[in-house]
């Protein structure tokens, strides 16, 4: 399934050149077209992102297409959002979360 939004979806092969933006937050969407709790969580995202463009950079890494990246990542559940500062993981949300904390916790990282 294609989510309807502007968050590029990225394969493996580009995960580390995304992650690796100089001066750049990234979040990595992990996520199934099939998991519910996934179907229910995008639309969150999509707004965060437009929210918080261009300070923080959003992608999507589709678990179908990507499976090994996920295991490389250690992700037990979905949706799994993955926060990176130049290339070093800082953070990661395995499960839902609130709007209200996720929009907190992201904006301590444009605050650092």
């Amino acid at each position: 399934m294609v989510f309807a939004n502007e968050i590029e979806e990225i394969p493996e092969n580009r995960f580390h050149e995304k992650i690796s933006e100089l001066n750049s937050f990234t979040v990595i969407d992990f996520f199934a077209g099939w998991d519910m709790p996934c179907l229910m969580f995008s639309p969150l995202v999509d707004e965060i992102a437009k929210k918080f463009n261009p300070h923080i950079n959003f992608t999507r890494v589709n678990i179908d297409r990507n499976s090994k990246l996920m295991e490389k990542m250690n992700i037990p559940s979905l949706p799994a959002l993955l926060f990176f500062y130049e290339g070093k993981e800082v953070e990661r949300i395995c499960g839902e979360i609130q709007e209200e904390e996720l929009e907190k916790k992201l904006q301590s990282f444009i605050n650092k």
